[in-house]
């Protein structure tokens, strides 16, 4: 990864471009009769009569930018913030949320308090089968991982302690 430093600012993100052949896509997303039917019910995968459907493409375009600030204040405190948005299809991913938008005060003896909008990470029980209903869907997500906004937040992150040889 590569980012472009200017003073104590830098700027780093993704951009993610996805081209992908499948076999069985509806072309104008209102095939499905019960588009709320779980796949545990018989009539979920009932098609729409006359709605077209079969091999195609679909396409996916991501981009997220970070502008990160850091700097070193006296007697070992740092401060730094971070501002982030995500584009889906050239749209913004979650309308009127910043991915990242905080400030934070950090020291390697004290560990560092964060406030303001930030993702956190959340698990779960992958969803085995791969795409049953208790909530995961696709190949990423069944794995149990996952993330939450989190608009009006404040996050301490203790010191890196020393526990039997290890952090």
């Amino acid at each position: 990864a590569s980012a472009i430093d200017f003073g104590p600012f830098s700027l780093t993100g993704f951009a993610k471009g996805e081209v992908t052949g499948v076999s069985t896509l509806c072309k104008d997303n209102e095939c499905q009769v019960d588009p709320a039917a779980r796949k545990d019910f018989i009539w979920a995968d009932e098609l729409v009569q006359g709605k077209a459907w079969g091999s195609g493409t679909t396409t996916l375009t991501l981009f997220q930018p970070y502008l990160g600030f850091k700097y070193d204040l006296p007697q070992g405190f740092k401060v730094s913030a971070l501002l982030s948005q995500r584009w889906r299809a050239g749209k913004e991913d979650f309308e009127g949320y910043l991915y990242e938008a905080n400030v934070a005060l950090s020291h390697e003896d004290y560990g560092s308090v964060r406030i303001g909008a930030m993702t956190t990470r959340g698990w779960s029980m992958a969803d085995y089968p791969f795409g049953t209903d208790i909530g995961l869907a696709d190949p990423w997500a069944s794995s149990g991982a996952g993330y939450g906004l989190l608009t009006r937040a404040l996050r301490y992150t203790s010191r890196t302690f020393d526990v039997a040889e290890g952090d």
